[in-house]
Order: structure tokens, then sequence, then C-alpha cells
């Protein structure tokens, strides 16, 4: 399953289940640790740069009405060119109500039928019932500033986690987009043209702990 097929099957599980939320929302705890790693690559296929593995740790907090900010450390291995990078994630954060146990599993059930329906695969109603399990979603934008060989790079941020939360505990699925604001990424390409790569997708998982 490529990640077109991956992110797909995400986003109808989530999508799916909105119209069948119940009542029984309730907020969560107001700080949050979260260790993750995940890949991240280009957007476009036809840049020659290889997908990347990055690693990070997040300290997140929030206020009653779900917004919040957080603030990371994060290193990605082999960025570009065999350089590694060191950054500094910034973002705004609302995180959503979370969903009781029994309403979620009325929400996988509902996902995997609308799934079976739609594209009748067992691959995408499986992930359509685990992705129907989630418990709420946080929602950020930010910046990354971050160092990379000797120089200075920054993105513009914005993606979703959808969290799957028991106790304290939460497991987390994290899509992003990434905007490059600096060059540092740059290639030529077969007319000797220089080229740069401006957009990036990040999939990452995470596990945090609320406090």
């Amino acid at each position: 399953m490529n990640i077109r097929k991956i992110f797909l099957t995400m986003a109808l599980g989530v999508f799916s289940t909105l119209s069948v939320f119940g009542q029984d929302f309730f907020r969560t705890s107001s700080s949050e640790i979260t260790i993750r790693s995940g890949v991240v690559m280009p957007t476009s296929s036809t840049h020659e740069m290889d997908d990347a593995t990055v690693y990070g740790v997040d300290l997140s907090r929030f206020n009653d009405f779900g917004l919040g900010y957080r603030a990371g450390l994060q290193f990605t291995q082999k960025m570009y060119d065999g350089r590694n990078l060191m950054e500094v994630p910034l973002a705004l954060v609302y995180k959503t109500r979370s969903i009781g146990s029994e309403t979620r599993l009325r929400n996988a059930a509902y996902g995997a039928a609308f799934s079976a329906w739609y594209d009748r695969s067992f691959s995408s109603m499986l992930g359509s019932f685990i992705m129907g399990l989630f418990s709420d979603v946080d929602v950020y934008a930010g910046i990354t500033p971050g160092i990379i060989y000797d120089a200075f790079s920054t993105t513009l941020d914005a993606g979703a986690d959808i969290n799957f939360r028991l106790w304290k505990f939460c497991f987390k699925l994290m899509p992003g987009f990434h905007y490059n604001l600096t060059n540092n990424y740059q290639y030529m390409n077969i007319y000797d043209e220089v080229q740069t790569v401006k957009g990036l997708f990040s999939v990452e998982a995470g596990l945090s702990y609320s406090f």
C-alpha cells in the first residue's frame, strides 16, 4: 500500500464517522508530552531526494477550550545529501473534544461499512475500522526553524494528529505538510537547471502521556 493509499484510508476512516459522533464528548488533560518517529519526503516524486527518517519529542499545553501550543525538538537523519537536520518545531494547536468508548465502536463499525460500500477492499475496510476508533484530533499550524550542516532552514507547517487514547496514554498518527521557506534542498535536473524542493510531506507515529 503506497503512501497516498494510506493517507486516503486515514482520511476516509476519520471523515466517514463525523456524522455519527455521540454526545459523550469530554476534554482531556491540559498538558502532554509526545515522542514520535516517522518519514519525511518530497511531495513530488520527480525530485531527486530520498525519504528521510525523523525523530522528535514535543510538549503541548491546552486550555479548557482546546486551544494550545506545542514546542519540541526533532532530528532528521540524512535529510539531504547525507546531511542531518536539527529543528525546533513551534505550533498553535486546536484539540477537539474526546469521544467516549461506546461511540468510538459505533463510529468504527460505520466507517468500515462505508468503506466496504465505497472501496470494496478488505484493507480499506480494516483501515477505516481502525481509524474509526480515534478518540480526538489535534489540528496544528506553525513554523519550524532549524540547522542543516552550516545553513539555516525554516518551514511552514500544517497537519493533524489522529489520536487513539487509553487512560492517560495516547497513540498518535501524525500526517503533515511542510513548505520550505529557505532554499536548502536543490538539485540539477537533466537540463542542468537548478531545481528547488519546496513541499515536503511527513507521516509519523507517536506515543504521548497526558498530565
